[in-house]
């Protein structure tokens, strides 16, 4: 719901890839938030075979509410440390990052 949430619109697959999960269990995840009211899935007019997926009213306000909580707790963490130190921090784990997806890079 946050990757749908921050990009949207946004494919099945465009949330998979961006959360590094398979298809198949995104695609049952997809279908509960449907189901419960927080998303709605469109076909995309540039490509009328794949589907785009936009939070309905109520999933953009509790992606909201998840977001501030999450923004809160992040601030709350790293309240103590400092600039140079998040910087730091940072920089390391984009490093991790771009290394791990040369190591194992995603199927598409």
């Amino acid at each position: 719901m946050a990757v749908i949430g921050r990009y949207e619109p946004i494919s099945a697959s465009q949330v998979a890839d961006r959360t590094s999960t398979d298809a198949f269990f995104v695609g049952r995840a997809i279908d509960k938030l449907v189901e419960q009211g927080y998303l709605k899935k469109g076909v995309d007019p540039q490509d009328r075979r794949r589907l785009r997926l936009c939070l309905t009213t109520l999933g953009r306000r509790v992606h909201r509410r998840v977001e501030d909580s999450i923004n809160k707790v992040e601030a709350d963490l790293v309240a103590g440390v400092s600039k140079d130190n998040l910087s730091a921090f940072f920089e390391t784990m984009a490093t991790l990052e771009d290394r791990a997806s040369k190591l194992n890079p995603p199927e598409s």
